[in-house]
């Protein structure tokens, strides 16, 4: 049986509340499309981290960082994909899990370009501390 409307309608309620109305506007903001793009973008995002380490160990090469030089949607009022208030933290929560999984953890560093024109951030999954 579906869930009634009210049913649903709290549910999205109490998501809205768990990211954040300012989040909330910029999420809405997109078309469903838009929203999917994003999705997709991050989830190629970490997918390429996740190949990369995955090539580099099985190579016995150095791992490459990779980036997204176009923040959104990776950074969104603020937060990385790693807060649970990102819209898009159950992409995060996904490759973190495989991370853990395999005594890794993903690792993010903001970058500039030294001129305060660009910022961009590179993820990679590195050794967990606690392994």
């Amino acid at each position: 049986m579906s869930k009634s409307l009210g049913q649903r309608l709290r549910e999205q309620d109490a998501e809205r509340k768990r990211i954040g109305w300012e989040t909330v506007r910029e999420r809405e903001a997109l078309t469903p499309e838009g929203y999917t793009e994003n999705e997709a973008k991050l989830a190629a995002l970490f997918e390429k981290a996740k190949s990369s380490v995955t090539y580099a160990i099985s190579r016995n090469r150095t791992v490459k960082r990779v980036n997204m030089a176009d923040l959104p949607p990776f950074v969104l009022s603020g937060k990385l994909p790693s807060n649970l208030k990102h819209p898009y933290h159950h992409i995060f929560e996904t490759y973190a899990t495989w991370g853990e999984e395999n005594d890794l953890m993903l690792d993010f560093r903001y970058q500039h370009d030294g001129g305060g024109l660009q910022g961009w951030y590179e993820i990679a999954f590195v050794p967990r501390d606690d392994a």
